[in-house]
Formats: structure tokens, C-alpha cells, sequence
């Protein structure tokens, strides 16, 4: 069976390593993508099968939005998981919400919520 690809996008690099170790710990059969901007995430999306999208709203360049706008044109869209201090404009077509600060096991039901756990599974 092939990895799940969780791609992580946020542009402050403790927060995409802490989230990359935190999956990697929980599930064992899960490739873990980081991006720093949108640009950059996009680029990602465009080239690989990405299962999950773990982003920040507020990006230093462009808003997390653009992704969400990108992915609900393709056919095979990913979740979303959306993360943000500010819980007073989350977008509509986020299928999952974690205000920050948030514990790790929340993260880790999160993805299980969304992704299933017979993806997860080795």
C-alpha cells in the first residue's frame, strides 16, 4: 500500500517540523511534505497526490486561501486541515479547524477523522 502524503504549509519552520514530527510519531505509514509559502505548496500539490493539507491561514505572502481556492478545482482534492490563532475567519471549505495552540492528539484525531485509519495503517 502506498504512504499517505500529508502536506505541511506554514511559514514559520518550528511549526511545520513540530506538526512533520508529531505525525510521524503517531502513524508510521505517512509521508510528510513541508512547504514555507504558497507558491511553494502549490508547486508540491501540482506534482504529487496529496492526501491531506495541513496549513496556517495567515501566510506571510499570499493567504492559505489561495490554496483551498487551487484544490477545489482538481478532482482528486485533499482535506484540509486549517490552523490558526484566530478562529474569526476560517473559510468555508476547510474540512477541519485547530485553533492554535493546540495538543498533539488533537492533531493526531484530526487526521484520523479525515483520512480514515485504514490509510493510516501500515
Amino acid at each position: 500500500m502506498n504512504n499517505t502524503n500529508i502536506l505541511i504549509v506554514d511559514d514559520d519552520c518550528n511549526v511545520s517540523y513540530t506538526c512533520s514530527e508529531l505525525i510521524n510519531m503517531f502513524f508510521s505509514n505517512v509521508n510528510t511534505i513541508t512547504a514555507n509559502s504558497v507558491m511553494s505548496a502549490l508547486r508540491i500539490i501540482k506534482r504529487m497526490d496529496i492526501n491531506l493539507i495541513i496549513t496556517d491561514l495567515n501566510l506571510k505572502e499570499y493567504s492559505s486561501k489561495m490554496i483551498i481556492d487551487y484544490i477545489n478545482k482538481i478532482s482528486n482534492r485533499p482535506y484540509v486541515i486549517l490552523m490558526s490563532g484566530d478562529d474569526s475567519d476560517i473559510p468555508k471549505d476547510v474540512d477541519y479547524f485547530l485553533l492554535k495552540p493546540f495538543k498533539p492528539l488533537l492533531l493526531k484525531e484530526s487526521i484520523k477523522k479525515l483520512i480514515g485509519t485504514k490509510l493510516l495503517e501500515n
